[in-house]
């Protein structure tokens, strides 16, 4: 169907809503390093464009608005538990994961597909570096942070949002295409070790099954490079576990005893 709008207006709609997405997903990964008001401007930027692109699209108004519903549900009345406005920012920046599924799957055009790739793998390098140097030296060297106790955490604010990596591959894998053979090697090659310790010394139990459902699908689905990568993953995950890092061994017993945990108690009660 024809956008009543008209071509030019969509256009820019788009623009709007990828530069939003884009900021705010790289203002994610950097974490405290970007300032709060350039956080809130990029969540501004994305927020006016998904608008816009919504209303122009009345005859698909489901399919454009179900992540709206989502994150209302989902995300925002977390912020109503929070004391203080950074801590409410720390909560609002993970808006746009929300944002990089829909637009994910919506595939606006091939342009606005390789900006959302390009900026989920800048995320995941980021948070992977960042982790890998916190983990060795306590200290991110990106973002500053320490060590939540003796977890990882990166430039997210608790460690649970590492579940962050999970999230974004599937969409950064996209920007690979235009990569050849060699250099997706190379990168690779220097990614997935960082990556896997950041996963690994984050103690998250999230993200370790997101990662495993991710990986799984990536080895039935995806041939070739991409599926030596994750058997590269998996056998330095056994060799981590192996050796027992930061105690892991223990924390993954802890998946078979799920009853263990006092909050899956509360939730029951």
């Amino acid at each position: 169907m024809t956008d009543p709008a008209g071509p030019g207006r969509q256009r820019r709609s788009d623009v709007l809503l990828i530069a939003g997405l884009v900021a705010s997903l790289i203002a994610i990964g950097l974490g405290p390093t970007i300032p709060a008001f350039i956080r809130g401007a990029s969540l501004a930027l994305l927020v006016i464009g998904l608008v816009l692109t919504a209303c122009q699209q009345r005859d698909r108004i489901p399919v454009t608005w179900w992540p709206i519903i989502v994150i209302t549900v989902g995300v925002l009345p977390g912020l109503l538990n929070s004391m203080s406005f950074p801590q409410s920012l720390d909560t609002l920046h993970f808006l746009p994961i929300g944002f990089a599924v829909y637009l994910g799957v919506q595939l606006i055009t091939p342009g606005s597909r390789r900006a959302i790739a390009i900026a989920s793998l800048a995320v995941i390098a980021i948070v992977s570096i960042d982790g890998t140097v916190q983990f060795l030296f306590q200290t991110g060297v990106l973002s500053g942070r320490e060590l939540a106790g003796n977890r990882v955490r990166s430039s997210m604010p608790h460690p649970n949002d590492i579940a962050i990596i999970p999230m974004l591959l599937p969409l950064a894998l996209l920007s690979l295409k235009q990569w050849d053979r060699r250099t997706v090697a190379i990168f690779a090659a220097i990614l997935v070790p960082l990556l896997v310790i950041t996963v690994v010394t984050s103690w998250s139990r999230n993200t370790w099954l997101g990662m495993a459902i991710v990986a799984a699908a990536l080895v039935i689905w995806r041939g070739g490079m991409v599926r030596l990568a994750v058997i590269a993953a998996v056998v330095m995950v056994i060799g981590l576990v192996a050796i027992d890092v930061v105690g892991i061994q223990d924390r993954l017993l802890s998946l078979a005893k799920p009853m263990n945990d006092g909050r899956i108690g509360l939730w029951l009660a």
